[in-house]
């Protein structure tokens, strides 16, 4: 109907509801990221002695293992075919680490620290 035989009949314009806010919210779309965290360059284990915990699992993540026994505590990495075992002892107010093993998964095998670093780089960047 035209505006004026609405004015001629008494009846304002019906106007659609409002929509809620979980309504507005399922319209909006986020666009996809175009900024992919940047990969890992090779990590080199031994640059991580003397890093205090926190820094230490922000780059490697939660330990598969932990063990606390006095001031000292043993972080365990399982990684490809290795074992990375992280000691860290108690500062004032936080750990740090002080020693890394770097070992095979199967008893009596043989591995490489930079095939361990290789495989620790694709682990983190995957």
């Amino acid at each position: 109907m035209a505006e004026p035989e609405l004015e001629q009949q008494g009846k304002a314009p019906s106007l659609p509801e409002p929509l809620t806010s979980t309504e507005i919210a399922s319209l909006i779309k986020m666009p996809p990221s175009i900024h992919a965290p940047p990969p890992l360059e090779r990590i080199r284990i031994g640059a991580l002695l003397n890093t205090d915990s926190s820094t230490l699992k922000s780059i490697m993540g939660v330990p598969d293992f932990m063990l606390k026994n006095g001031q000292m505590k043993l972080w365990q990495y399982d990684v490809g075919e290795c074992i990375i075992d992280f000691y860290l002892r108690q500062k004032k107010y936080d750990y740090s680490v002080t020693f890394i093993d770097i070992r095979a998964k199967m008893l009596g095998d043989t591995t490489n620290e930079q095939a361990c670093e290789s495989e620790l780089t694709q682990a983190l960047n995957s």
